[in-house]
Formats: structure tokens, sequence, C-alpha cells
């Protein structure tokens, strides 16, 4: 249920706000989907936020005929929204990757970072070791313009790890060539695509950008699953943070609504010629709609790709497992933890593989001595006595 409504608020806030990029094609089936999803949405919503009474309040103005075009549509919601309602309905009405500043120097840059983000919908704003502990100064506000509220609710971390704890895929964007043992950089539109899709299973998916004086080091750039490069002038390669912070939202901007879209048409090709009551029900001549749109399968917990700190978690017990054997010599170490490192992050195992892999890491090296909490440190629940453990299959 709440996927739904995710999913739902998300389609209204883009064909409220982002009718200059659509056009009007297909602008009636669009409308009508767009109000059937608004209606659902206020059914469902608090409506004591005020956002949200103004949503109610919105819906009750829009007649039932066909609207002719997005355009119009979008008109009427200027004329009910303001730019101080932005940041409450962006926070409930889209779901986006996390933008992440490591080491951001400027407070004024971390403001327009943030006017950036909610520009394209963006509200969650993670911020680990800021160069100023005072960053949140008039400096920062005022450049945010109207986007302060994403400055207020930010969320400062000491450490990246624990910054990206529960992010399912994380990408790190990087100006430069790495020796890495991560897959080559994708451009922007192609990360896009990969966040639009993670998302719309339900995937919480984070973008890492550095500092502006030098960048992510290797450490951090260590975390992600991808990384990301935006092209340009090869003789004149210098993006300003918040430049970079908007290209990304706006590449994820554009795949989110097409994969928005495509959503949409699918319903309504389920249900062509079916009308929608107040609360966004299909009704034909008064009946039920005799096709419901086809539901989408559900994205169960042991299909969910493990968090970072599981994945982490796993690795810890593995390096810990190899160092108590004493057959890695200090030089070897150093070069095969972080291919390991990059190989789990590589193969995304899921949940339920990472408990699985923990129980064949305690059937090779047994479990940890009670003195030896490293293993569980990071946050994972260890194997437990059941199908996922291998040693419990034996006869």
């Amino acid at each position: 249920m709440a996927a739904t409504v995710a999913w739902r608020l998300w389609w209204v806030g883009l064909s409220l706000l982002a009718c200059t990029e659509t056009g009007v094609r297909g602008a009636a089936t669009r409308a009508r989907v767009v109000r059937a999803d608004l209606r659902r949405a206020s059914a469902v919503m608090n409506i004591e936020k005020p956002s949200y009474r103004k949503v109610r309040d919105f819906l009750s103005r829009i007649d039932s005929a066909v609207i002719a075009t997005d355009s119009t549509l979008a008109q009427q919601a200027r004329n009910v929204f303001s730019k101080e309602d932005a940041y409450a309905f962006s926070r409930e009405a889209y779901t986006g990757p996390v933008v992440l500043l490591v080491r951001p120097h400027l407070p004024q840059n971390i403001g327009s970072v943030a006017r950036s983000m909610l520009n394209f919908g963006l509200t969650e704003l993670r911020i680990v070791r800021p160069d100023d502990a005072r960053w949140l100064c008039d400096d920062a506000l005022a450049t945010a313009t109207g986007a302060r509220e994403i400055l207020e609710n930010a969320v400062v971390y000491d450490d990246l790890r624990a910054a990206v704890a529960d992010m399912h895929t994380v990408y790190a964007t990087t100006a430069r060539f790495r020796d890495t043992n991560k897959p080559e950089p994708l451009v922007p539109r192609e990360a896009a695509e990969q966040i639009a899709a993670s998302i719309g299973a339900g995937r919480k998916v984070g973008i890492l950008f550095g500092s502006e004086r030098n960048g992510l080091s290797n450490d951090e750039v260590d975390v992600a699953h991808e990384l990301v490069c935006i092209p340009s002038n090869m003789m004149f390669g210098s993006l300003n943070l918040s430049h970079a912070v908007m290209v990304l939202a706006y590449e994820c901007w554009l795949a989110l609504l097409a994969l928005s879209e495509k959503r949409a048409a699918q319903r309504a090709r389920a249900r062509p010629s079916a009308r929608f009551d107040a609360i966004g029900q299909a009704v034909e001549d008064g009946r039920a709609a005799a096709e419901p749109a086809t539901p989408q399968p559900p994205v169960t917990l042991e299909a969910m790709p493990a968090t970072f700190s599981e994945t982490e978690a796993l690795f810890s017990r593995l390096r810990h497992g190899i160092e108590a054997t004493g057959k890695f010599s200090p030089e070897r170490a150093m070069s095969v933890y972080p291919k390991l490192h990059n190989m789990l992050l590589r193969l995304r195992p899921s949940g339920a593989e990472v408990r699985l892999l923990h129980g064949v890491v305690r059937a090779v090296f047994g479990r940890p001595s009670d003195t030896d909490t490293h293993a569980d440190a990071d946050g994972a629940e260890p194997a437990s006595a059941g199908s996922d453990d291998p040693m419990e299959a034996r006869g």
C-alpha cells in the first residue's frame, strides 16, 4: 500500500510541475490519470498538514470535464501552491535519490546544492564531515533561496559508511580516472536510468559528491557500487559543486518522469473506458470497472538487495576470518581486501544471500569468539539457525 501511494504521489508531482518537458502529447489521457491519482493521494494523506489541505482544496476545483492540456493543469497548480509549499509537497510527492555531500568546503555551495535539489524534487540531503561546523549560516541560507528547509532538515554524519548504511546502491561522482576495480564510469543519463529503475523497485539510492577542493578520495569512492562522470570540455572540466548536483538531479528527474509516464500509460490501457469517482476508484455507468489495473508484483524482502551496512558486515566477517588464518602477509592482504570488497558491492547480493554467506563463513571459519565482536559490530544480523545456514542442511 505504501509503495503504491508513493508512486501515485510521485506521478502527481511530476505531472503538475514538469509539463514543459512532456509537452501536450496524450494530454487528455494524462490529465484523467492525474486527476485520479490526485484523488487517491488525497484520500490517504494526512490532511492536517497545510500543503495537504491545499491539495484537497485543489482537487475540489478540478472540473469533471477532461482537461485539455497539461499546461492548463500546471497553471492551476501554480495558482494554488507557492514556493513555501515546495519542500513539503516534494518531500511527500517525490521519491528520488539521496544527495550526500562529502567534506563540503563552503557553506554557500551547500546552500546552492539545496536550491538545485528542490528544482528537481529532491529533498533528502546528508552531509559528511563538513569543513565548517557552522555551515548552516546566513551565507548558506542566502544561496538556498526558497530551499532552506532542505538545509534545516539535512543530517550531518562523521562517518561516510554510517551515512550510506541504509542504501541499497551508492553512486560516486568523479572527474578523473581512478585505478580501481569498479566498473567503467557511467554518464549521468545512464546512471539516472539505473537509479529510476532501482527507486521504482523500492530501493534506496544515494549519490556521493566530493569536496570542492579535491573531490572524493579513493577510500570514499570505495563505498560506491558505481561511478559517474559528467562529460565536459576536456580543456576546462571545472564544475561547481551545485552544478554537478544539478546535472544528476535533472537527469534523475527525467528518468523518473519517463518511468512514471510509462506506468500511468499501463494503468490507462488496463482501464481504457473507466471514469473515476471522488477517491479515484474506477467506475463505469455506476458499476465497478470490469477489468482493474494489473498490480505491480511486490518486491519481497528476499529479493531486495542487501543494504550497504549488511554487505559491509559480511565483508568485515570475511576479512576477520581470513586474518585469523594467518596465511596472508600484510602486503598480500592490502591487495586482496579491496578487490574482495569491490566484488561484494558489484555482485549486489540480496539480504537472503548475505545471510546465506554468513552461514558459509561460520561453517568455514567457525563462530566468532566471545572476545571478538568485530564480525557483528557493523550492524548485520548473524546468520540464524535456519534454511540460510548451509550447516543446517547436513543429514
